[in-house]
């Protein structure tokens, strides 16, 4: 018996408990701070210099950008040519959860590049092994 009340009380009180903390029912209804934004990608702006293994800028040079998505399918982001002094600036629409982007030339071949954290710049200088 007193087992029996000492759950039934275990109960209520869990009941009471839980009843505190509201879920909203609707859209309407959720409290988002002014801050939150609702993106799902970052903007980066990207300054990217290819040098050859004199440190020579590659000038017209086709490089192409790209990124593995959630399914490790590969998405390309853009394709361009460098100028006459190795550079190739864009900026970029990313997915959020991207943290590396794999750029690809035919003379300076594929570099890794890690994404920055909280910076909206990428500058990075490739350079031919």
């Amino acid at each position: 018996m007193v087992f029996s009340m000492g759950c039934s009380n275990l109960l209520k009180s869990k009941k009471s408990s839980s009843s505190a903390v509201s879920s909203p029912s609707q859209m309407e209804d959720i409290i988002v701070p002014s801050s939150f934004t609702w993106r799902t990608d970052k903007e980066i702006s990207l300054d990217l210099t290819l040098l050859d293994s004199s440190e020579i800028p590659v000038g017209s040079s086709f490089v192409s950008i790209t990124y593995s998505d959630s399914n490790d399918e590969t998405r390309l982001l853009m394709k361009g040519l460098t100028d006459d002094a190795g550079k190739l600036l864009a900026v970029i629409s990313v997915p959020s959860y991207v943290d590396d982007l794999l750029v690809s030339t035919s003379l300076i071949g594929d570099h890794l590049i890690g994404l920055p954290g909280n910076s909206a710049t990428l500058s990075e200088v490739l350079r031919k092994d």
